[in-house]
């Protein structure tokens, strides 16, 4: 579930991200379209509280970290039977793990906005054109025929 969550949250911010800024008809004259960093983070934010789909990994992300809990305390009990190769409570400590890492991970997004920076939608096969220099000689004056 956690790992296919990932992408799917990152497509869904993509995508509000396309609609903000109108991307696709401003792809159509433009090359490229710059998103600054604020817009970024509101795509983020307003999936993460509009989406059904993250409303419910949020119940499920909270479902497994109680059950990841209780089956803890449950192989603790009686570890050498329970628990022989410390499989069990090795489960448990990722259950927990990923709990903590997706609320870590919510709190930058949604409070600092460390996560977040400026990025570039740009229309496929799209390639910037660097400007030529022109050769110089060897006091950096530009080569040319006339003296």
């Amino acid at each position: 579930m956690n790992l296919l969550f990932a992408p799917y949250f990152q497509y869904k911010v993509w995508e509000r991200l396309m609609q903000e800024t109108d991307a696709e008809s401003l792809l159509e004259t433009q090359g490229k379209v710059d998103v600054e960093k604020e817009q970024v983070l509101g795509a983020f934010k307003h999936v993460f509280m509009h989406d059904f789909a993250v409303c419910f990994y949020f119940f499920a992300l909270i479902g497994s970290f109680t059950w990841s809990s209780y089956g803890y305390d449950w192989v603790m009990r009686d570890p050498s039977n329970c628990n022989p190769g410390g499989g069990l409570s090795f489960a448990a400590n990722v259950g927990w793990a990923f709990f903590y890492v997706a609320v870590l991970y919510t709190l930058a997004w949604m409070c600092c906005g460390c996560c977040a920076k400026a990025t570039t939608i740009k229309k496929p096969g799209y390639e910037e054109v660097e400007a030529e220099e022109e050769p110089t000689g060897e006091l950096g004056q530009p080569l040319s025929s006339e003296p």
